[in-house]
């Protein structure tokens, strides 16, 4: 269990790395970067 943990540590900052970004793009940033997303993965 110890080394699961240790293991995803990076990406739990990486991901609310991510999550903080996302909240200083605000709505229509995110509105953009959802459609273009969606959009390369179709």
């Amino acid at each position: 269990m110890k080394e699961d943990e240790a293991y995803s540590e990076p990406e739990d900052k990486k991901l609310k790395l991510t999550m903080e970004a996302f909240k200083k793009l605000g709505q229509p940033c995110k509105q953009l970067l959802k459609t273009f997303y969606f959009e390369k993965n179709l």
